[in-house]
């Protein structure tokens, strides 16, 4: 059986559909996946070099004639993509219209009372941009990375997730000022201003964050 090598933006849905396996259970409850799910607490946020077993696959066989067209039909599994949607002040972008552009369609919709939006995208899909109308003639454009978010308990989704919050804006990804933005984030949230992301941030980032 091959074995992949998680590559930026991957997850096992991801995964299983670029090697034709309709559901991502197969690849996830695989017994030689066991030591990755006891490392990775969702099948979604997977490291860069984590290493994903994807059992062969039968080759379907098919009937065509010469000289003549043929049409073909492939299901491209399909995940759902979570987020909420607030303001600098940390109030939801409740009832707005959004515009969703991924894999060549525009999925449009409104979020809900809580600022949240949930809708359907190919497992394949890496990259969105997610256009939300404000008041007047405002409209927030947002550049979405679709699995691209790493797992909570290392420094690089630390990071994403404090970004994401607005702890980080306007810093780049390698600027100093991570401990800083976790100590603005501890107080914020009633915690010891360590500047360390232990346990109890921890905690309190997965609650806050939602993934």
């Amino acid at each position: 059986m091959p074995i992949v090598e998680v590559r930026r933006g991957d997850c096992i849905a991801s995964i299983a559909a670029d090697h034709g396996v309709d559901d991502w259970r197969t690849l996830w409850d695989h017994p030689d996946n066991a030591e990755l799910r006891a490392r990775r607490r969702s099948p979604h946020l997977l490291l860069l070099g984590d290493r994903v077993t994807v059992p062969e696959q039968g080759r379907a066989r098919l009937a065509v004639s010469a000289g003549q067209s043929h049409r073909f039909v492939a299901r491209v599994p399909s995940v759902r993509l979570r987020l909420t949607l607030q303001d600098r002040r940390g109030r939801p972008l409740a009832s707005r219209r959004f515009e969703l552009r991924v894999a060549g369609g525009i999925r449009t919709g409104t979020t809900d009372g809580s600022g949240r939006l949930d809708e359907p995208v190919p497992a394949t899909a890496r990259r969105a941009d997610l256009r939300v109308f404000l008041d007047g003639d405002r409209v927030l454009t947002m550049p979405l990375a679709i699995g691209y978010l790493d797992p909570d308990d290392s420094e690089s989704g630390v990071r994403q997730r404090l970004r994401n919050l607005g702890y980080l804006r306007g810093r780049a990804p390698e600027e100093d000022g991570f401990e800083g933005a976790l100590r603005e984030f501890q107080r914020d949230n009633g915690l010891e201003p360590t500047g360390e992301a232990d346990a109890p941030t921890l905690d309190c980032l997965r609650g806050i964050h939602k993934a």
